[in-house]
C-alpha cells in the first residue's frame, strides 16, 4: 500500500507539471532474464528544478523495438500518463532504442513528434572513459 501511495504522489506531481521525459535502459538480472529500468523526469513548474523518479524494473521477453514500445505504452497506460505529454526520450546508443528508422525513439516520435531523443550522457561518459584508458605508454 505504501509503494502505491508513493507512485500516486509521483504521478500527481508529474501531471501537475504536465510534460515529462522517459528514461529506459536494458539489463539482465542475476537470473539472466532481460529487463528494463524505467524512469520519469519532469521539471517542477514553480522551482524549475529537475526531478527524476525510478519507476521500476520490467521484465521483457525480447529487447527489440516493437516489444519495448509495447512495454512503454503499457507502463504509461498503467500510470495514467498522457503519451502526448512526452517531451524527452533518453536511451543508450543501441539501435533497438536509438535507431532513427525502426528504433524505440522513432516509434515514439511517430506518435509524438515533440518527444526529443537524447543519447544518455552516462553511457557517453562510460564510452569515453573506456576509450581513454592508458594503453602502455
Amino acid at each position: 500500500m505504501l509503494s502505491l501511495e508513493v507512485i500516486r504522489n509521483i504521478i500527481k506531481q508529474i501531471k501537475e507539471n504536465t510534460f515529462y521525459a522517459i528514461l529506459l535502459d536494458e539489463t539482465s538480472n542475476i537470473t539472466v532474464k532481460e529487463q528494463i529500468s524505467f524512469c520519469l523526469r519532469t521539471v517542477d513548474k514553480e522551482s524549475l528544478e529537475i526531478e527524476e523518479y525510478f519507476m521500476g524494473f520490467y521484465e521483457t521477453p525480447k529487447t527489440d523495438s516493437d516489444t519495448l514500445f509495447k512495454i512503454v505504452k503499457d507502463i504509461l497506460c498503467r500510470l495514467e500518463l498522457d503519451f502526448y505529454n512526452i517531451r524527452g526520450q533518453c536511451f543508450d546508443g543501441a539501435s533497438n532504442v536509438s535507431g532513427i528508422h525502426k528504433g524505440l525513439q522513432a516509434r515514439i516520435k511517430e506518435i509524438e513528434p515533440r518527444a526529443l531523443f537524447v543519447h544518455c550522457q552516462a553511457h557517453f561518459l562510460n564510452l569515453v572513459s573506456q576509450d581513454a584508458k592508458c594503453k602502455k605508454c
